[in-house]
């Protein structure tokens, strides 16, 4: 830092220093200052930035979890590219976060400092792809919403009163649920995976009854009775068809018997 703002002399500090084994498994900040303005008899401080002091008996279960991790959220992907989400980006981040974690599994507790500096970019790489995932999902069910809308008032105006009443509701609720998951996504979080994938799931299942709604609706009344009736006319068909052989096969022994 600076001891004065018109010089341009520099004071560096190194510090080298053993960690109490108290502090294994949590996080300190290795260096404090504060400094005391004597004129203004104001205060001010400053601490180095949080580090973790790794401990080298969690080190086998800290990769197990990220492995974990990661099967997890492979999982999630394959169910939102089955809906026909374009998931490329968020696999390669997925893929790029399984290197970092076999580099730590290769450095191994004989190098924890390099283990874990590769377990942390695995954890920030993981956390990138399940925001990437979540952001994927957010459109769309954001597109999805829109188009069971649109579906929604047009069976209103062909008065299918009930059915768009269902969709509407439906909209409501799930806007509610996108409201909610987003904001823990726009204050920089991870939204809750479970309710993400429903919310997904559910806009997926809701579109899906909406057209066939639409398809319903949209389908002339003698369409959707045409096959009864030319099974009417089949059945009637027939009967004639069995009178007319019994008549004429008794009109043939009456001739007969004469």
């Amino acid at each position: 830092f600076m001891l004065e703002s018109d010089s341009n002399l520099e004071l560096r500090i190194s510090l080298s220093g053993k960690v109490s084994a108290s502090s294994e498994g949590k996080e300190i900040s290795v260096l404090k200052i504060s400094a005391t303005d004597k004129e203004t008899n104001g205060y001010s401080s400053y601490s180095t930035k949080p580090q973790k002091v790794y401990d080298k008996g969690n080190f086998a279960n800290d990769v197990a979890a990220l492995n974990k991790d990661a099967a997890a959220l492979e999982k999630r992907v394959v169910t939102y590219t089955g809906y026909g989400i374009n998931t490329a980006t968020v696999n390669e981040t997925i893929k790029d976060a399984k290197s970092k974690i076999s580099a730590a599994q290769s450095a191994g507790t004989g190098n924890l400092v390099t283990a874990y500096s590769h377990i942390e970019a695995a954890e920030t790489l993981l956390t990138k792809a399940e925001r990437g995932l979540d952001k994927l999902g957010f459109d769309a069910v954001s597109k999805n919403i829109g188009k069971i809308d649109t579906i929604a008032s047009t069976l209103d105006s062909k008065n299918w009163d009930a059915e768009a009443q269902y969709l509407e509701t439906k909209t409501l609720n799930m806007e509610y649920t996108y409201e909610t998951l987003s904001a823990t996504y726009n204050n920089g979080g991870v939204p809750d995976a479970k309710k993400m994938d429903n919310l997904v799931a559910d806009s997926f299942n809701t579109l899906a009854k909406a057209n066939e709604y639409l398809e319903d609706a949209n389908t002339p009344v003698i369409l959707k009775i045409l096959p009864f009736i030319l099974i009417g006319v089949a059945v009637v068909g027939a009967v004639v068809g069995i009178v007319f052989l019994i008549r004429h096969r008794r009109g043939r022994s009456w001739d007969e018997l004469g």
